[in-house]
């Protein structure tokens, strides 16, 4: 409410729950997905696992983690009314106008620095002249906003566009993706706008999955996301031998395998891959892996803008979506 007086929760991503009694939790939990439960209480209990063994810095920041993920679908008042102050006006404004609202994003999916040709040709005929036009200025005064407001005033819109009928969200989404393959290379801010989006809408593809098949995507997902977040092979590795640990997996020739195949060209076709098999599965499982990715992202003390929107962009498809002031800072 203070980041937005407008808001009703219901335009949002649910923290996902499970029913009471599971059983076996982590890797080996039993399937479905409850529907209302905090998640402070699994993500302390994962954070004392993570530091179990260990002192000083590595149980700091262990316990660190388990901020973000005990605060999942909420923000407090403080952050939400800085996040709305350093926004501009005219961009907040755009974010709550249902006509408004679907331009930001287009912007928002522009290059850097304005459309490219191919892109503006692109608008010219989707969109037409002057919408594009807008979109445009939109962008010039995106590029000069804080790069960490960018995930958050996308998030600020989807009110907006939920009052607009599925076939124009769909068609946003195909526009998206259009400007993102523009250039020929769907860089990584790209990639996590089109699937947040999707997220909120429900378009994202969901696999039937062994356990077997759930273990190795988490395996997946932790290694893009630590080779993601660092930038040289020691300090990635180290991450993801942290992460999983926090999974309870054993260092082993599979994984070392896994670490070294992550990465490169075929990266957000894996992140797609690993997500459709997660995301259905049980939330102790759910929240163990985003414990997992919070551990490695924490790893060296200092986590990049980009690699922040990617972890919340993964929260929001697991279905515990974290506020930004709990993982940039």
């Amino acid at each position: 409410k203070a980041l937005d007086p407008s808001f009703k929760p219901g335009d949002y991503i649910e923290p996902g729950a499970e029913p009471a009694a599971t059983g076996t939790a982590g890797l080996a939990a039993s399937s479905g997905r409850g529907q209302a439960a905090s998640v402070a209480t699994a993500a302390g209990a994962a954070a004392a696992s993570a530091a179990a063994g260990r002192s000083g810095a590595d149980a700091t920041a262990a316990a660190r983690t388990a901020i973000g993920l005990a605060a999942a679908g909420t923000i407090a008042a403080d952050a939400g009314e800085a996040l709305r102050a350093a926004m501009p006006a005219d961009l907040y404004e755009a974010a709550h106008s249902r006509e408004s609202a679907f331009l930001l994003v287009v912007a928002l999916g522009l290059e850097d620095g304005g459309a490219s040709a191919a892109q503006r040709a692109l608008l010219d005929n989707q969109i037409g002249p002057q919408r594009a036009e807008q979109s445009l200025k939109w962008r010039r005064e995106l590029d000069a906003l804080d790069p960490r407001l960018r995930l958050p005033l996308f998030e600020l819109a989807v009110p907006a566009l939920k009052q607009r009928p599925p076939d124009q969200i769909d068609y946003l989404l195909a526009l998206l993706q259009k400007l993102a393959d523009s250039d020929g290379t769907q860089s990584l801010f790209e990639y996590l706008l089109h699937r947040m989006l999707a997220a909120y809408f429900d378009r994202l593809p969901f696999d039937a999955a062994t356990q077997i098949d759930r273990t190795q995507a988490a395996i997946d997902l932790l290694a893009i996301f630590a080779r993601e977040g660092h930038d040289d092979d020691p300090a990635a590795h180290a991450a993801y031998k942290a992460g999983l640990d926090t999974l309870g997996i054993a260092a082993s020739a599979r994984t070392a395998r896994r670490f070294e195949t992550a990465g490169g060209a075929s990266r957000l076709a894996g992140l797609d891959a690993a997500l459709a098999t997660l995301a259905p599965s049980p939330l102790t499982l759910r929240r163990k892996v985003l414990m997992a990715l919070a551990v490695a992202m924490r790893h060296d003390r200092e986590t990049s803008i980009a690699e922040a929107e990617l972890f919340r962009t993964l929260a929001a498809i697991l279905g515990c979506p974290i506020p930004p002031a709990n993982v940039i800072g």
